[in-house]
This record gives C-alpha cells, sequence and structure tokens, in this order.
C-alpha cells in the first residue's frame, strides 16, 4: 500500500498528539498518586505493586497502573503492533549454557504448541535482523512469540515484573492468608506435602484474583516513554532507550495470548541442536540463528558445517561421560576400600577386648590395633 506525504505527514501529527496526550495523562496520575498517598499514610512504598482486594488503598494505586496500560490500548495501532510480520516479540529466558535445558526449563510453565493466557515481557524489534540484539542481562536464548496480542509497548523497562501479590494492611495479609489456605486444602495430599508448594499455590492465587489470564502486568505509573505506532517505532529506535542502552530495540513489550513459535539462538550453540533435536520435535518449535539469519524447520535442512560441530560434541560428550564413568569408579573403590579398613579395625578392637575382658573400660585411640594392645598391656601392669 502506497502511502503519500499528506497522509504521513497526518499519521505523525496523530502520533505527537497521542504522546503529548499521554504526558498530559500522566501527570494527572502522578497527582492521583500524590493524593493517595496523602489520603492513606498507610500507603506502602511498595504500593506499585499488585495488592489484595482488602488492600483498599493499595487497591487504588493498582487501579492506576491499569488505566495506563487502558490509555494505551485505546491509542495504540494495533493494525501494526498485533501483526508478528510487521513487529517482532521476542521473550528471552535465563540460562545460556545449553539448549535443551534451557527449552525444557521455558515449558515446565508454559504449553508448547497453545496459547499461552499470562501475561509476559518481550523485546520488540522492527525487523528480524535486529533480533538476538539487546538480550537482557547478556541472554543468548529466547522465543519468538506468534501469534500473540500486544497490550502495552514503551522503549524504555516499564518495571512490569512487579507482580507479586501482597498483603499490605492487616486484613489484606488476613485475606491472603485464608485464599491460600482454601487453595492449599484443594490440593493434593502429596502437593499438599510438598516443600515446593508455595509455586503452585502462588499461580493459583493469581489465577483467583486475575481471573482467566492468571497474571497481569502492568506498567510502573511513570509510564516511560511508550509508543502508539509504527512511526514512534521508527523514532525510538533512532536513540537509546531505558537501562538496555540499545538503538534497535523496544525494550518491553507485554504480551498476552502468546504462542511459542520460534526458538532463537547464536550459532555456536547449533551443534547442539542438531544431537538434541529428535528430543525437542515434542515442542514443535521452528529455529533461528539471529547471528547468521539462518532459519530450520526440520533436522535436516541444517548444513553441513552444523553436522559436523555436532559430531565433535558428541565425542567429548563421551570422553566425558568416559571421564566421569572413571571418577566414579575410583571413587566407588576408594570408598570400598576405607570401609574394609574401618571393618577390619573394628574387629581388631573387638578381638583385644574378647581376649581382655579387663580392657572394657579402656578408650581406644589411634588407627593401628597394635597401640591398642601397648596401651592396655601398660594399663594392665599399672593394676597389677
Amino acid at each position: 500500500m502506497k502511502i503519500t506525504k499528506g497522509k504521513l505527514r497526518r499519521l505523525i501529527s496523530e502520533s505527537i498528539k497521542d504522546q503529548e496526550e499521554f504526558n498530559e495523562f500522566t501527570r494527572q496520575i502522578s497527582k492521583a498518586y500524590d493524593q493517595i498517598k496523602k489520603d492513606n499514610p498507610e500507603v506502602d512504598d511498595r504500593a506499585e505493586m499488585h495488592s489484595m482486594p482488602a488492600d483498599v488503598a493499595q487497591r487504588k494505586v493498582t487501579g492506576l497502573r491499569r488505566d495506563i496500560k487502558r490509555f494505551w490500548n485505546e491509542k495504540a495501532d494495533h493494525g501494526y503492533f498485533q501483526d508478528p510480520s510487521k513487529f517482532i516479540c521476542v521473550h528471552y529466558i535465563a540460562g545460556n549454557s545449553s539448549v535443551t535445558r534451557g527449552i525444557e526449563s521455558f515449558f515446565k510453565s508454559a504449553k508448547p504448541k497453545a496459547k499461552n493466557n499470562f501475561e509476559l515481557s518481550t523485546i520488540g524489534y522492527a525487523s528480524m535482523k535486529d533480533v538476538g540484539r539487546g538480550g537482557f542481562m547478556g541472554r543468548i536464548f529466547g522465543f519468538i512469540l506468534s501469534p500473540r496480542r500486544v497490550t502495552y509497548a514503551a522503549h524504555s523497562d516499564i518495571g512490569s515484573e512487579n507482580v507479586d501479590i501482597t498483603g499490605f494492611s492487616a486484613a489484606g495479609k488476613a485475606q491472603r492468608k485464608q485464599m491460600e489456605k482454601e487453595i492449599i486444602s484443594k490440593l493434593p495430599v502429596d502437593v499438599q506435602n510438598d516443600p515446593e508448594n508455595y509455586k503452585i499455590v502462588r499461580n493459583l492465587l493469581r489465577q483467583k484474583l486475575f481471573g482467566s489470564s492468571g497474571s497481569a502486568k502492568r506498567p510502573m505509573l511513570s509510564g516511560r516513554a511508550p509508543v502508539f505506532d509504527e512511526e514512534d517505532v521508527k523514532r525510538a529506535l533512532k536513540v537509546p532507550g531505558g537501562i538496555l542502552e540499545s538503538t534497535d530495540i523496544i525494550a518491553e513489550v507485554i504480551c498476552d495470548n502468546w504462542t511459542p513459535s520460534t526458538f532463537i539462538l547464536p550459532s555456536r550453540s547449533c551443534d547442539e541442536l542438531y544431537l538434541d533435536w529428535d528430543n525437542l520435535t515434542k515442542y514443535g518449535l521452528k529455529y533461528y540463528v539471529y547471528d547468521t539469519g539462518e532459519y530450520f524447520e526440520n533436522k535436516e535442512s541444517m548444513p553441513e558445517k552444523y553436522k559436523q560441530a555436532a559430531a565433535k560434541r558428541l565425542q567429548r560428550r563421551k570422553e566425558n561421560e568416559e571421564y566421569l564413568a572413571n571418577i566414579t569408579k575410583k571413587k566407588a573403590e576408594a570408598e570400598k576400600a576405607a570401609q574394609e579398613k574401618e571393618d577390619e579395625l573394628e574387629k581388631a578392637q573387638q578381638d583385644i577386648l574378647a581376649n581382655n575382658p579387663d580392657a572394657e573400660s579402656v578408650e581406644f585411640i589411634g588407627d593401628d590395633p597394635n597401640d591398642y594392645v601397648l596401651i592396655l598391656e601398660k594399663l594392665l601392669s599399672k593394676a597389677r
């Protein structure tokens, strides 16, 4: 579709107007926040975190965060943000040591080949050539979410990770405790007794409070540099933004109703991918190598260089397994020898006691059974 200069100017004008409206909106939000704190001295410094319904004052602050998100959804160009071919969303995962462990760990909480209805923070890109840049905290693995629904986008980090459900007031704490107790009572007995059950309880509590989404991510009250359309994104990508200091990314994009479709990785990890491909097919993923631009849908399409690298990795794995097996064997032999020595020592002590009834009160010291005999003879000679 051809865009005329007039339409382009109009789009830019509308985008600037949205930004100006948003700035005014956040000023009003800030005033509302100050008034809440003035009227409610008990409001906690962590007021921007999610609270229990009984935390009346805290809930007002949560409402302000919700209002900011609602403003973005009313003004944003959803035709642009909801199109994965125009705007790419990548969720980076912790752990850089293993492709397989990274994928398996992620799918302990997410559903493969299906829509997930809890919100997730991602980094946004305007082009596939930029994917892989700005991986938070040096992370090198991630998932492209497609399809998905973008519910907020900003050029800076918006602090949406503040999603802990906390009881601030006495009423809020009591309410949380009662809700958790009710949740635990309905769990299977083995889960109730599991010391890790707090993770399950936390997720169920979120579902109870937030409904089907199970989790809600909202921007901090400052809003922090939202982008409303493609022109905003283009302008934002020209300057460093947020704590990531990158000109190639939209630092935080919140996504809901998402499906992890493609796993991204660097070329240096493709040998592991080739080796473990068959074990990973159950997740229904495609793979994108961001430093080379390669894209794989099946194992056979991977170039010969990765197959050769995989053969070398496999050889290293075998060598490591043999080394570990040898270490394990030596350890077992050492433990066996130590146990035999201990058994021999115990038998020697028993023999001395059996042959010398008067030695029952003697405290044995040392490791050599002959020491016991010498000590015993000295004690007996003194007694005589």
